[in-house]
C-alpha cells in the first residue's frame, strides 16, 4: 500500500512539475498565435479582395453613368458632295443618273405597286421613283413621287407621278464622299426600332439572346448553363452574355 501511494504520489509530482506546465502553456500559446495569425491573414486577404472587388464595381459604374448619361452614339460627321442637279435636257447619262440611284441605296421594285421612299421603277423611256427628303441649306427637298421620260439619253420631262405637274428642276440628294469616325471609329445610322423588319429582330435574338424578353439584363439562367457546360468541357465553350450586357 505504501509504495502504491509513493508512485502515484511521484506521478503528481510530475504532472504539476514547473516543467510540464510550461511545455503545455508553450503549445497553446502557439497553436493559439498560429489561429490567430491565419485568422489574420484571412481577413487581410478577404479586406483586400473587398478593396478590389469595390473598385472594379466603381469602375464598372463610371463607365456605364459615362455612356448613358453623355452622348450614347458617337455619330460620325460626314462630307458630302454637292447636290446633283437635274431638269428637261439633262444628260441623264452623263450624270449617271442609274449610278446615283445605286449609290444613295435606291431599290428597284416591283412594277405596278406603290412606291416606297428610296423605291424606283425603271420601264424602256421612263424612271419612276420615290425621292427622299433631306435639308439642302438653300432649298430643302420633301419626299415625292415623280416620273422622269426619258429620250435619247436626256432626260425629255419631269411630272409629279400623282397630279402629271411638270418640274422645272429637281436637287437630288449629295453623295457621302468622306467621314470623320473619331477615336471610336464607330459607323452608325441611327433608325426607329419601327422601321426594322420583325424578322430581323427575331433573328438577333435567336442568335445573341433567346430569351431577350425574360429577364432584366443579366441572364442568371444562362449563365448557371453556360458554367455547367464549360465546367464540364474542361474549357470556355460556351458564354452567357445578354444584349443588354453586349451594348453596354
Amino acid at each position: 500500500m505504501a509504495s502504491r501511494k509513493a508512485a502515484s504520489n511521484k506521478r503528481t509530482a510530475r504532472s504539476r512539475s514547473p516543467l510540464g506546465s510550461a511545455a503545455g502553456r508553450s503549445s497553446r500559446s502557439a497553436g493559439e498565435w498560429l489561429t490567430r495569425g491565419l485568422g489574420g491573414l484571412g481577413a487581410a486577404i478577404g479586406f483586400a479582395l473587398g478593396l478590389i472587388f469595390a473598385a472594379w464595381v466603381l469602375e464598372i459604374d463610371r463607365v456605364v453613368v459615362e455612356r448613358f448619361e453623355g452622348r450614347r452614339f458617337r455619330v460620325p460627321s460626314r462630307v458630302y458632295s454637292a447636290p446633283l442637279i437635274v431638269y428637261p435636257g439633262t444628260d441623264w447619262q452623263r450624270v449617271d443618273l442609274s449610278g446615283w440611284l445605286l449609290r444613295l441605296g435606291y431599290r428597284e421594285q416591283p412594277q405596278g405597286g406603290d412606291l416606297q421612299p428610296g423605291g424606283y421603277e425603271w420601264h424602256p423611256g421612263r424612271l419612276r421613283v420615290h425621292l427622299r427628303a433631306f435639308d439642302h441649306p438653300l432649298r430643302p427637298e420633301p419626299a415625292r413621287e415623280l416620273t422622269f421620260h426619258l429620250a435619247g439619253g436626256l432626260i425629255e420631262d419631269i411630272e409629279e407621278a400623282h397630279t402629271g405637274a411638270s418640274v422645272a428642276v429637281v436637287v437630288l440628294e449629295p453623295e457621302p464622299v468622306s467621314a470623320f469616325l473619331g477615336k471610336d471609329r464607330e459607323q452608325r445610322e441611327l433608325i426607329k426600332i419601327d422601321v426594322v423588319p420583325p424578322h430581323l429582330v427575331g433573328a438577333i435574338y435567336a442568335v445573341e439572346d433567346k430569351r431577350f424578353e425574360a429577364h432584366h439584363g443579366i441572364d442568371l439562367q444562362r449563365v448557371m448553363g453556360a458554367l455547367l457546360a464549360n465546367i464540364k468541357a474542361g474549357h470556355v465553350e460556351q458564354g452567357a452574355s445578354t444584349l443588354t450586357q453586349q451594348l453596354v
